[in-house]
């Protein structure tokens, strides 16, 4: 691995899926082969009921609550939380606690780096409002509603779109808009993932959001790790969290798609198949990963013990012209792909032979992972039939921007365990030796493209 630059360490986890909080739970499961994909359950989404989606399953995360994982002080703020901003919250604080890490919601005081220097790098997605939130701005601005339309037909309501804002309040009357909680726009913003962990933690370095789909997570972690690398941070929050099992998440989804007509009576391993032409699609997931990343300067010198070091990063683009989908938006590209990874292993200073184990994508949408398989064979050539391929959407559905983070954070978790349970391989020998180098990868439906080498940390 390169030497001629700061190194960047893993130093703490912080994983929600489907299968609970922390990493250890994702770990347990991967182990043992368990899915968290199952019937979506009202209690766990605010109260959503699929029951009338041609997708019925997904992967929920149970037990969430978000005022356990901020300070008293700043309870009141989940009140503005979306979902999405919930779970990134989560992520934080069991990151930051998985490190060891003392920031302002612990002690101001105390924190083990000073606020300008800890930075936030956080892949979002666009987040659904929540249709009742939506329902009585709605219903103001619509016509037809209990009684007959302007036009005197007994047509169904719909939308008057001069009712809803600024037409309605210069002719006195109410709006739509005037409905809706003062504060509606804050809470459904992308950039709010970051803005409330960065309030949280005291993080007042460098911050961004990026919203790449399921590229989102590795490209906030390779920005957050440039940061570092450079010297404008020493330390950095990184990853994405995402839900989408909601109305509009899974309806949108469905019309452009990309997951499987499914109901509570499937069988689940004839589902979600990655890499598998006769896999039906994928199923959507809620959760995230954020890390703490920190130079591996800092981090020794306050005996942090590394999980893994960043070892190289990549990044690409390309114009999808390929792989149509029902809505008439394109798939993934292979060139992008395949430009990520021989950059971020260049960037590793690591050939082909290096890599231990793959974390792909792999959604089990057969045109996308046919993609992402020729990305792959076309630098692993024929060596990828003996590298150990680990899928994370048959246990925990595409959590979309929260996938990249996820994926590091299980690469993180596989070197530090020395092993990969045989049951999490897709593909590949499921005996295997202690992984050095585990390569993740992602492409989304814009053309965008990352990849990671995460490896064994080397001592300084």
């Amino acid at each position: 691995m390169r030497t001629d630059r700061r190194r960047v360490v893993i130093t703490g986890l912080g994983l929600v899926s489907g299968h609970g909080l922390g990493h250890a739970a994702l770990l347990g499961a991967l182990a043992e082969g368990r899915t968290a994909i199952g019937p979506v359950d009202p209690a766990r989404t605010r109260g959503f009921d699929a029951d009338g989606f041609p997708c019925r399953l997904a992967a929920c995360v149970p037990d969430l609550d978000a005022k356990a994982h901020v300070p008293k002080s700043y309870r009141k703020a989940v009140k503005v939380m979306a979902r999405d901003t919930e779970i990134a919250v989560a992520c934080a604080a069991l990151a930051a606690a998985d490190a060891g890490l003392k920031t302002r919601a612990h002690d101001p005081e105390a924190a083990t780096y000073p606020a300008g220097r800890l930075a936030c790098n956080i892949g979002a997605g666009l987040i659904a409002t929540e249709i009742g939130e939506l329902a009585s701005a709605m219903a103001t601005a619509a016509t037809g509603a209990g009684a007959e339309s302007a036009s005197g037909s007994d047509e169904l309501p719909s939308l008057d779109t001069r009712a809803w804002g600024s037409i309605a309040e210069v002719e006195g009357a109410k709006g739509g808009m005037d409905n809706l909680q003062p504060l509606w726009l804050l809470k459904y913003l992308p950039n709010m993932l970051a803005c409330h962990v960065t309030i949280v933690h005291g993080a007042e370095g460098p911050s961004n959001t990026i919203t790449c789909a399921e590229a989102s997570g590795l490209l906030s972690i390779g920005e957050a790790a440039r940061v570092v690398e450079r010297g404008w941070a020493d330390a950095a929050i990184a990853g994405g969290a995402e839900s989408k099992v909601n109305p509009m998440g899974l309806m949108r989804w469905h019309l452009a798609g990309r997951v499987a007509e499914c109901g509570v009576g499937d069988d689940l391993r004839e589902v979600v198949r990655p890499f598998d032409a006769a896999s039906r699609g994928s199923v959507l997931g809620e959760g995230g990963g954020l890390l703490i990343l920190e130079g591996a300067d800092t981090a020794t010198a306050r005996g942090a013990v590394p999980y893994a070091e960043i070892a190289g990063f990549g990044a690409a683009q390309s114009v999808p012209t390929s792989l149509p989908y029902a809505s008439g938006e394109t798939g993934p590209d292979a060139t992008a792909l395949g430009d990520a990874i021989e950059r971020a292993m260049a960037d590793a200073g690591l050939g082909p032979d290096a890599i231990d184990a793959v974390i792909p994508l792999a959604l089990g949408e057969p045109e996308a992972d046919e993609a992402e398989w020729r990305a792959l064979s076309r630098v692993f050539g024929e060596r990828l039939a003996s590298i150990p391929i680990v899928t994370l959407t048959p246990s925990i559905g595409n959590c979309v921007a929260g996938h990249g983070g996820l994926g590091v954070g299980v690469a993180a978790a596989l070197i530090r365990s020395a092993a990969i349970p045989p049951a999490a391989v897709t593909r590949g020998p499921s005996k295997t030796k202690p992984p050095r180098a585990i390569l993740v990868c992602a492409t989304a439906l814009g053309g965008q493209a990352a990849a990671m080498v995460v490896a064994a940390p080397e001592p300084l």
